[in-house]
Order: C-alpha cells, then sequence, then structure tokens
C-alpha cells in the first residue's frame, strides 16, 4: 500500500522517489528543507520553487515590508532618498539633506545633487532641482541649506532677506558676505549708494573734513587767512598765510596769500612798500 509521508508544512515539494523529509525543498518565497522551511523575511526574496538556497537581499537603495516574496518586488528608495545598506525590512532610506537633491529612485549612495551658486534649499529629500534663488543682490555656494547663506554682493550689506545697498558715504569691495560697508574715510565724501570699490571723492585742496561716511561735499573751508595745497585733509591742517599777508576761505594755494595795505606780492614774495610809496588795498598783490 501506499505509506509515502507529505513534506511538512505546506511550503515545500520534493521529487518522486524522495525518501526522507530532508528532500522536501523550500517554495519560492522560503527557504530551507524539511520542517527547517521557513519564509524569506522583510528585505528578503527567493524566487526559486524546490530549493533550499538561501533567500537573496534586496540590494542597497531598495526595501520590501512583506515577507515570504517570491519575486524581486522590492520597493526603490525614492527620488530624494538612498540607502548603503542591502536587506533593509521597511523604508529606512536615508534623505538628501537640505540644500541637496536627487531626481533618480533606487539611489545605493549619497549622489545627492548640490543645489547651484546662488541657490539654497531648506527642506531635505528633494525629488527634483526645486533649489530656490538667492534674493536680489546676495549669492550663495552650491549646497546651501538657508536662505541666510545668500549673503550680500559688493555695494550691499547683510544676508537673506536682509540686505541692503551700501549708504552713501560708505562701500564695500567683497562679495557674497554679510560685512557692513566701509565708510569713506575722513576728508572724503561720497554722493552714490551701492558702491562696490572706494570711489570716494577728495574734499578739493583749500578744505577738510574730519568726519567719516560723508555723504555729500560738506568739506570745510580753510579759514580766512589759511590755505592747503594738498587735497583730502581729514583735519584742520591749513596752514597760516606768511606774514602781511592774507586770503580768502578755501584757499588751495600760498599765492593765494596777497599783500596786507601797505605791502605788495603775494606768498612767500612779499616785501613793505618802499620810501615815498603806499598800498591802501588790503589782500592784493598789486604795486
Amino acid at each position: 500500500s501506499d505509506s509515502c509521508d507529505n513534506c511538512p508544512g505546506t511550503n515545500s515539494d520534493s521529487a518522486a522517489g524522495s525518501d526522507g523529509d530532508d528532500d522536501c525543498l523550500a517554495d519560492a518565497g522560503y527557504t530551507g528543507s524539511g520542517p527547517s522551511v521557513v519564509a524569506c523575511a522583510a528585505g528578503k526574496f527567493k524566487a526559486t520553487a524546490a530549493s533550499a538556497a538561501a533567500c537573496t537581499d534586496c540590494i542597497a537603495g531598495k526595501f520590501k515590508v512583506e515577507v515570504a516574496q517570491a519575486s524581486d518586488t522590492c520597493d526603490a528608495c525614492a527620488a530624494g532618498k538612498y540607502k548603503t545598506s542591502p536587506a533593509q525590512a521597511s523604508d529606512t532610506c536615508d534623505s538628501c539633506i537640505a540644500g541637496k537633491y536627487k531626481s533618480g529612485t533606487a539611489q545605493t549612495s549619497d549622489t545627492c545633487d548640490d543645489c547651484g551658486i546662488g541657490k539654497f534649499k531648506a527642506t531635505p529629500a528633494q525629488p527634483s532641482d526645486t533649489c530656490e534663488d538667492c534674493p536680489a543682490n546676495t549669492a550663495s555656494a552650491a549646497a546651501s541649506d538657508a536662505e541666510n547663506d545668500c549673503k550680500a554682493s559688493a555695494g550691499y550689506t547683510g544676508e537673506g532677506a536682509n540686505v541692503a545697498a551700501c549708504a552713501a558715504g560708505k562701500f564695500k569691495t567683497v562679495a557674497a558676505s554679510a560685512v557692513a560697508c566701509t565708510d569713506c574715510v575722513a576728508g572724503k565724501f561720497k554722493a552714490d549708494t551701492a558702491q562696490v570699490s572706494d570711489t570716494c571723492d577728495s574734499c578739493v585742496a583749500g578744505k577738510f573734513k574730519s568726519g567719516t561716511a560723508q555723504p555729500s561735499d560738506t568739506c570745510d573751508d580753510c579759514g580766512i587767512g589759511k590755505f592747503k595745497a594738498t587735497p583730502a585733509q581729514p583735519s584742520d591742517t591749513c596752514e597760516d598765510c606768511p606774514a602781511n599777508t592774507a586770503s580768502a576761505a578755501a584757499s588751495d594755494a600760498e599765492n593765494d596769500c596777497k599783500a596786507s595795505a601797505g605791502y605788495t606780492g603775494e606768498g612767500a614774495n612779499v616785501a613793505a612798500c618802499a620810501a615815498g610809496k603806499f598800498k591802501t588795498v588790503a589782500a592784493s598783490a598789486v604795486a
């Protein structure tokens, strides 16, 4: 009579003429033989039937939650994510960090692409280039992850949404920097804003200014009886006219110092009127 035994469980099968339960080999989705047949764990699969072979890992970049998978139905890590380890039993895919993105799925390593120069993205796991442009008059490095990574251009100061042009009387030469604008030095001024270099204008000879960051020509005159030949003076370095001479305010040369009444000439070349001569006009070089 037929005294053959059934293979253990319901997830194995044997060939005709088998003489032991170890000949009962696992179905697809299972591994082992005889009484030691078990379902492929989550994160694994086995496509071969009637085989005791081990289950195959879902490759890096994929995962599977369900057990006993009879084919490679592993799910891909979504765009914007990746996974370096195989046999993942759940979606443990790692996100591309903020400032990066990835459009491909099933990524097996961090091949996330940088947001370009002049862009940023604060949200991780981006599946496409959703990087945002920096505000006007700013720039950022590649892979920037915050709006405040956008630093002010030359001629501007601040970062992110808080950027302003350098005020009149100031300038900034450094690009992609939040540093403050630099004052025009004493003795200089500038009426224009957003200056990208030291284009500050000098107080002309005969004038001076002790204050910095002057937004207009508020330079002070050398006083009456004084002069200064050198421009851009940061303080009152005006020189006294020679004896027996006088000058108008804002004089820029020693020869602006004209002879007093009773004297003739100008600058260093002044002499008293000779005996038998006179001069009534002051501050004049006339004979």
